[in-house]
C-alpha cells in the first residue's frame, strides 16, 4: 500500500503474488487490506512520514483483531544521525523523528506488545521494533524506554550551527578558487542541505545542479532552490570540480559509478 505505486493491481513475486494498493493506509484500506485478514504487517522507511503514528498503529492493532498478527516496522533512526552531527537529516519530509527506544515506547502505548527492538543496517543506520497485537506474546525488558531529553537532541542547535558555518566557509573557499560543485542525491537531506546555504544557491552560488540515479526526478527541479535535477550522465557532459555526497554509506557505489563515466573529480560527504 503506497500512494506513490506505479500502478494497482497483482503483480508476480517469486512464487507467489503482490498485490499494489495506491493509496494511504488508513481504516478504509486497511479494511481492504485485510480481506482475508491479514498475519503479518510490514512498514519500511515509511512510519516516520506519517503526521499521526500513534493512531496508525491503533489502526493495525485493531485490523489485527483476536489473531495476534506480527508487526515489523523499521524507520531512519534520528537519534543516530543526531548524535553524529548529520543535520540535514532532519528535514521535511520527516515529520516524526524516533530512535529505537521512543519508538517502542509509542508501540507499547498504541496496545501493541514489543518483542524486539534495536539497530539494523550497516550497524545501525534504522531502528526497528518487532511487535505483536496479541497482549500475551513475551515482553522484553524496559531497558529501551526513553529517559528523558537525548543529549543528541540537547546539542543540536550548537552542532546545527557549526555546521552551517563549517560548510559556509568551504563553499566560499571553492568560489574564491574558482571552483565548482554538483549535489548528489536529490532527497530530503539534499534539499535541507541545498535550502539551508546561501552559497549553495543556483546561478549566484558554487553547486549548479544535482545529480540522481531515479529517472522520475530527471528534468525537475529541487524545492526550494530550483536546482535542476540530471542524470548521473550530467558528470561526464558537464564536469564539475567537486561532487558533495548526501550519505558516506553510497560513497563506494557512486564512486564506482562516476568513474565508469570518466569523471576523476573530488568527493565530500555532506
Amino acid at each position: 500500500m503506497d500512494p506513490t505505486a506505479p500502478r494497482e493491481g497483482r503483480e508476480p513475486a517469486g512464487g507467489g503474488a503482490v498485490e499494489l494498493i495506491r493509496a494511504y493506509f488508513d481504516d478504509r484500506t486497511a479494511r481492504r487490506a485485510n480481506d482475508p485478514p491479514v498475519d503479518f504487517v510490514c512498514c519500511l522507511s515509511a512510519f516516520e512520514h506519517v503526521p499521526e503514528p500513534a493512531a496508525l498503529l491503533r489502526t493495525v492493532r485493531d485490523m489485527s483483531g483476536d489473531r495476534g498478527a506480527g508487526l515489523y516496522f523499521e524507520v531512519f533512526d534520528a537519534r543516530r544521525a543526531l548524535g553524529r552531527g548529520e543535520i540535514w537529516s532532519v528535514h521535511y519530509e520527516q515529520c516524526n523523528l524516533f530512535g529505537a527506544a521512543s519508538l517502542a515506547a509509542l508501540f507499547r502505548h498504541a496496545g501493541l506488545t514489543v518483542t524486539d527492538a534495536g539497530n539494523c543496517y550497516a550497524g545501525d543506520q534504522y531502528a526497528f521494533v518487532d511487535a505483536a497485537a496479541d497482549p500475551a506474546a513475551a515482553d522484553p525488558p524496559d531497558d529501551l524506554e526513553p529517559d528523558g531529553l537525548p543529549p543528541e537532541l540537547a546539542s543540536f542547535s550548537a552542532a546545527h550551527r557549526a555546521k552551517r558555518a563549517e560548510w559556509s566557509d568551504r563553499l566560499a573557499g571553492w568560489r574564491s578558487a574558482g571552483k565548482t560543485a554538483a549535489f548528489w542525491g536529490a532527497a530530503g537531506k539534499g534539499v535541507t542541505f541545498l535550502n539551508s546555504l546561501p552559497l549553495a544557491a543556483p546561478g549566484d552560488g558554487v553547486i549548479g545542479f544535482v545529480v540522481d540515479s531515479n529517472p522520475d526526478k530527471h528534468g525537475r527541479f529541487l524545492p526550494g532552490t530550483g536546482h535542476p535535477i540530471l542524470p548521473p550522465a550530467a558528470l561526464a557532459e558537464n564536469p564539475p570540480d567537486v561532487v558533495i555526497l548526501s550519505n558516506a554509506l553510497y560513497e563506494q557505489e557512486i564512486r564506482r559509478q562516476a568513474a565508469g563515466l570518466g569523471f576523476d573529480g573530488e568527493f565530500v560527504i555532506a
